[in-house]
């Protein structure tokens, strides 16, 4: 159960991080979600409208990839549940280009359209989730550097 928190935490301050992010960018903060339907709800004074935005944090050793949850348990979730616009893929361990974003429909049809790896992983084992090698796929994705520094 620890980790389990520890792993809430940990997520919920990328969402931060992300928030101010998306602030520099010129979006206005609007709310965060505590639920399966998105994470961050931010206000684009560019399109004049509220955008949801699905925000996963990753701290683990680099493997190239990005981990994509499609079910739980044998039931839909993470992008195949959420109801947000832009996925953001946030890379703490990551010096540049740590920051990676595609719109969720452009998400899914590029799992639609490729026959990428799948794993079991996740609390027990127990999320399955497509691997998507970022090299080969980073034209999919905007791609932002976040420069993070250490306090001491």
């Amino acid at each position: 159960m620890n980790n389990f928190k520890n792993d809430v935490k940990f997520g919920n301050d990328g969402e931060k991080i992300i928030c101010l992010y998306l602030i520099l960018q010129g979006m206005e903060y609007v709310s965060y979600n505590n639920n399966y339907k998105y994470d961050l709800e931010m206000y684009s004074n560019k399109e004049k409208r509220n955008v949801l935005f699905e925000v996963k944090t990753d701290a683990y050793e680099d493997t190239g990839n990005i981990a994509i949850e499609t079910q739980y348990k044998g039931r839909d979730s993470g992008i195949t549940h959420t109801e947000a616009e832009w996925f953001v893929y946030f890379y703490s361990t990551l010096p540049f280009n740590n920051v990676w974003m595609i719109r969720v429909k452009e998400l899914k049809k590029l799992i639609e359209d490729n026959d990428f790896k799948v794993v079991m992983g996740g609390d027990d084992n127990q999320s399955e989730l497509v691997l998507i090698p970022r090299k080969e796929h980073k034209k999919d994705f905007r791609i932002d550097t976040i420069k993070l520094t250490k306090n001491n």
